[in-house]
């Protein structure tokens, strides 16, 4: 064996290992970015209903029917980011109907107090219902956030590994 044949074997060898770990450490990246991604996704269901949650203390019925439709299109979404016996969406079903019980509360009152309706519902039954809604949606939250520590707990972010 001539000494050109190992020294070009090796360089190959060398070569071979270097994209070995070139591969390897961008697909530890890749991982990563994946989970960075689906943690943000699944943050910004929380943060869609502490907005909502927020909304029904000081908002107008209006501005809460908003958030109501960004929530509603979060909750959709929660389907396809949560396992189905987490629970999760179980509470988001509660936080949605605590959420319409007090934007109908606030919309009868505006339209009851501007005389846009003739219905003559009970004010103080709805604020009631109104008001144990409210209570239910705070503590529906933090049974959410909660329930969502398992799925955004972000210690660590490494990517793949080749064992565990």
């Amino acid at each position: 064996m001539n000494t050109s044949t190992i020294v070009v074997s090796w360089i190959a060898l060398v070569i071979s290992l270097c994209s070995f770990w070139v591969a390897f450490v961008q697909m530890r990246i890749a991982s990563a970015k994946t989970k960075l991604d689906l943690y943000n996704k699944r943050f910004s269901i929380y943060v869609t209903a502490l907005e909502y949650y927020q909304s029904t203390w000081h908002d107008p019925y209006d501005k809460i029917e908003n958030k109501a439709k960004e929530f509603t299109k979060a909750f959709r979404e929660s389907l396809f980011l949560f396992d189905k016996n987490s629970g999760i969406q179980d509470l988001l079903k509660k936080i949605q109907q605590n959420g319409s019980t007090i934007s109908f509360y606030k919309k009868y009152k505006y339209e009851s107090e501007n005389n846009l309706t003739n219905d003559r519902l009970d004010l103080s039954t709805l604020h009631d219902a109104s008001m144990k809604a409210q209570f239910e949606f705070e503590a529906n939250l933090l049974s959410l956030e909660q329930q969502l520590e398992n799925y955004l707990s972000f210690k660590s972010i490494d990517g793949w590994h080749f064992y565990k």
